[in-house]
């Protein structure tokens, strides 16, 4: 139950996240454009307790309050892409948050394994910034 712009400021707030999102140790803007309408950034993060944590460069495109395309650069992903797509509902009071995403590890785990990883933690991390939204739309 916030507006699209509180979810934008949320998502794109790259010094507070590992503060709210489970598992994100770090997060780091590598580089962005003039004009706002990308960057590349790097999280580090500790995905499965029995693995070393993983560092993953990515670049994010935006359009401003509706969507973020997220593609990897470099890290210890094989490969890396996704989007967030904002839904704005309830004339704009509300944002519904969509997730599709894609990942390929390069280390030999099982498929099993990622896929549970991914449907354990996804609801948690969706939680998380649903959490931090409702804080910043207080504020």
């Amino acid at each position: 139950p916030a507006p699209p712009s509180v979810v934008w400021k949320v998502m794109l707030d790259c010094d507070r996240a590992p503060e709210y999102v489970p598992g994100l140790d770090a997060c780091r803007i590598i580089e962005a454009s003039e004009d706002g309408t990308s960057d590349q950034r790097e999280h580090r993060l500790h995905w499965i307790s029995f693995l070393p944590s993983l560092t993953l460069r990515f670049r994010s495109d935006y359009v401003t309050e509706q969507e973020i395309r997220i593609k990897r650069v470099s890290g210890d992903l094989k490969d890396m892409q996704g989007t967030w797509t904002f839904e704005s509902l309830d004339d704009g009071r509300a944002t519904r948050l969509h997730y599709d995403f894609r990942i390929v590890p390069s280390t030999l785990l099982p498929a099993g394994l990622v896929r549970r990883r991914l449907v354990r933690d996804t609801p948690k991390v969706l939680k998380a910034v649903r959490t931090e939204v409702a804080r910043v739309a207080a504020l």
